[in-house]
Order: C-alpha cells, then structure tokens, then sequence
C-alpha cells in the first residue's frame, strides 16, 4: 500500500474476512480515504475526529453495551468519541441508526470492535488509540493498540499524539461527570455548592438600601413565576415577603428580624461582624405546590429534599423559602436556623466551614433564638441513638456533603454535627466561635481548631463519643 498524507487520495483493493469472538467485519472493494469525509484536525496530520467506514466497507457487529443491553447492527460511522450502528431490529426503518458513545461500551467490548477496525484501515490505529486512551478503563488496552499500529508502520509520534488526546478527553469526561454530580447535590442541598455572591464588605446606608430593594424585587419575581404574589414588611437585617394574609405578620416579621440579629451578635463574639450587603429576604407561601413550584422553577432546587423550608443563594445574597406552616414555634424556629444559614454565609468570607459545622452553628443559633420549640432536644436523638449502637462521632460527621454519610443520611448527619457542635460551644463558647471566624478568613479547619481548642479534632470527637455514651 502507497500514501501520501499530503491531501492526495489513498487506493487500497481490499478483499478479506476479519472475524473475533462476537464482531464480524466483512471488507469487500476498494477503500478511498477520500470516500471517507475524514478531516484532519490541527493537532496531528494523522489523528482524524470523524471519518465513515468508507465505501465497500461493511462491519458487522453484536454489540453487548452496559447493563447487558445488546446491539445488533453494522457500524457504518465512527470517530473518537461515538460509532453509528444501523438497527438491524428495526424492519420497518430499516435505515434507522442508533449512535452509541463509546465509553457506553465496555471496554474488552470496545477493543473487541477497535482492533478489527484498525485491521481494516490501518492508517485509523490513532484513532483507535484516542478512543481507548479515553475510555475510562481503557489504559490496559493502549500499548496492545499501539503495538499492532506500529506493526502497521504507524510512526510512535503521531501514536503518541493520539494517545495523550484521548487522555485529555477522559480528563474532560471525569471532569463533567464532577460537575454533574455537584449540580446534583447542590439541587439537594445549596449548602454543598460554591457561594455564588462576591465577598461581602460593610455598606454604605444607601447601599443597603439599594441593594435591599434589588433582592425584594428578584424575591417578587419568583414568586411570580409560582403564580404567587405577597405583602412586604420590613425589619432592620430581613424583609417578609408573605402569602399569609394576617393582622400580625408585620408583629412576626418584627420577630424573626431579632432572630436574625441573635445569629448576627452571636458570630460578633469573634470580634468580626456579619457584613450583609442587603436584608436577607424570607417568602413565606400558603400553597405547597405553589412551594414546589417556586423551588423547581424560579431556583432549580429539588423539591423533595426540603420538605420544611431552604435557603437558597443568589447573586445578591440568601433567600430563605417557606412552605406552609401550621405550628407558629415551628414555624419561627425553622426560619431561625435558615436565617443564621444567611448570616453565617456573609461572615467575613465566603468560604465554606466543614459541612458539621455548617449545619452546627445554624443550628445552634435557631435555638437560642427559638429556646421554646425545644429543638435542642429533638435534634440530638439520632445521633445519640447511632452513638449507642456503636458508631463514633468521627464517622458520622468527618465527611462532607459529597460523601454518602450526608447524601444517604442526612438526618443523622445532622443530627450528629448539632450534638458535637453544641458540646464544644457549650464548653468553651469563645473558642467555637473563634474557631468559626478562624476558617473563614482562611486558616486550614483542623490547625485552627488546635490552635482553639489545645487537642486536635479527632481527640474532640472521641471525648464527646465517650460523654454521649452516657449522657444525652
């Protein structure tokens, strides 16, 4: 065989038979490089992104994809990251195609099908390499692919070349597949994802004032859009923009103004101060689909996972949403903890804490401010049910949102950072809450909470294991 990689047309009479444990390709005629649409990318002359199987050229094919689901069909198309089966299931269209990714494929199923094609058309083994580089556990099969390419005088640069593109493609696939997975624990959970507002820095009166009218604004919008629409009553730190038609909702938004303010003055102990940039702003709805809705469609969060309330971030800052309430405690200690969620995000950075404290300090907060919902005692039940049943506080809350602790258990995650959280603010308060303003203005958690606390925190965490053993 004679090519020129130059542009000029390849001629090869091709006549022969190729057969491996389930693929089958049959070559019949003469195979025209021209014939093919192949387009050669800057990156290598050789490595070509999209090329049909080409005239004369059939392969047939049963193909075993993930899940054991079969495919039966000739390939008639493939580049580095899908291959075109004709669905030979079909009899009433029989020139419908099914396009498999070939990460779909299992990889011995992939080699399988590579390595027959590469035999066909050998100047194509680079792209059997990208592909295999790409697969997520295609690495074994590499140097078996560039090992029959150089048979097939294939130069090691180009195989090279080949090689390191496909590695950057699975580099890319890993990480999509993160992002995909952090969207869909943040739809669950607000809490698991970045902040999406800037640093907060003190405001000018007139700021506040003005970026307080923005956030009312956007909150209407969404309301909005759930076909809902409210009264605002206006506190120092939150806006209530309510549903609820009542003489003595401007009374309650009085009240959870000062709940704010206690999660406010308790995060000041540190000597630094919550900079919020607007007022944080509550909605309050009557309907639960009218909730659901708001939720799925004005914030892109799941309904289900928050069944009594949430707050979510936008570009101006929190917004905590309520469902409908039947118990006023219940109510007001629910938005409580959700406003201290607000107030926490606008401490000093916007830098996470680890996810027990996270929920711990709002937590804590809620209940200062609410001490008659007696949530203190509810939310230590899980956890100290776990602790009894031989499990450690060090397993129940060293984790963050990502893991399966939070996203399986959330309850008893919960449950287990409040119960650790309040032992050690009711312990040594000033050093808690120094610890708090420590990692947000960016020491590394477990130094600082040495630096608090004179032990590391694993030797916190087995001291209130051993105390809970016992005491509740």
């Amino acid at each position: 065989m004679q090519a020129k990689l130059s542009g000029t047309f390849m001629t090869h009479e091709l006549k022969a038979l190729f057969a491996c444990g389930a693929v089958w390709v049959v070559i019949v005629g003469t195979l025209r490089g021209g014939d093919s649409n192949t387009q050669i990318p800057p990156q290598s002359p050789l490595v070509s992104p999209q090329t049909q199987v080409g005239t004369g050229v059939e392969v047939l094919a049963n193909l075993k994809l993930k899940g054991n689901r079969l495919l039966k069909g000739a390939v008639s198309f493939w580049d580095v990251r899908v291959l075109r089966v004709k669905d030979g299931s079909d009899a009433k269209n029989p020139q419908s195609f099914v396009e498999v990714p070939w990460n779909d494929l299992p990889v011995v199923e992939a080699w399988r099908l590579l390595k027959q094609l590469g035999k066909a058309q050998p100047t194509r083994w680079i792209d059997v390499v990208t592909v295999l580089a790409a697969h997520p556990k295609g690495a074994d099969t590499v140097k078996q692919a560039a090992d029959l390419a150089r048979g097939d005088g294939i130069a090691q640069a180009a195989l090279d070349i080949a090689k390191t593109r496909g590695e950057g493609m699975l580099a890319e696939t890993r990480a999509e597949e993160q992002r995909e997975a952090r969207k869909l624990i943040a739809r669950r959970n607000p809490e698991a994802s970045p902040f999406v507002l800037e640093l907060w820095s003190t405001v000018s009166p007139e700021v506040f004032e003005a970026q307080s009218a923005t956030q009312l604004d956007t909150a209407r919008e969404f309301l909005a859009r759930a076909g809902g629409s409210g009264n605002a009553f206006q506190g120092q730190w939150i806006t209530l923009l309510t549903e609820v038609v009542q003489s003595d909702e401007k009374v309650f938004a009085g009240r959870i103004d000062l709940d704010a303010r206690v999660a406010m003055e308790l995060l000041a102990e540190s000597g630094e101060e919550p900079a919020l940039g607007a007022r944080i702003i509550v909605i309050q709805l009557i309907d639960v689909s009218r909730y659901r809705l708001l939720l799925e469609g004005a914030l892109g969060l799941d309904p289900a996972a928050f069944e009594h309330g949430v707050t979510a971030y936008t570009s101006k800052g929190p917004i905590v949403v309520m469902p409908p309430f039947v118990d006023a405690v219940e109510r007001e200690a629910t938005i409580a903890r959700l406003l201290a969620r607000g107030v926490l995000h606008a401490f000093i950075s916007n830098a996470r804490l680890p996810a027990w404290a996270n929920e711990a300090l709002p937590m804590i907060a809620g209940d200062l401010a609410v001490p008659n919902a007696k949530r203190d005692i509810s939310a230590r039940k899980l956890a100290l049910a776990a602790i009894r049943s031989g499990a450690t506080l060090s397993e129940l809350i060293n984790t963050e949102y990502a893991s399966a602790q939070w996203t399986q258990q959330r309850g008893l995650s919960e449950s287990s950072s409040y119960l650790f959280g309040r032992r050690a603010f009711e312990e040594n308060r000033s050093a808690f809450i120094g610890w708090i303003a420590a990692v947000k203005r960016g020491e590394e958690p477990s130094a600082a909470w040495m630096k608090a606390f004179r032990v590391t925190p694993a030797t916190s965490m087995a001291s209130s294991t051993r105390w809970f053993m016992t005491n509740d």
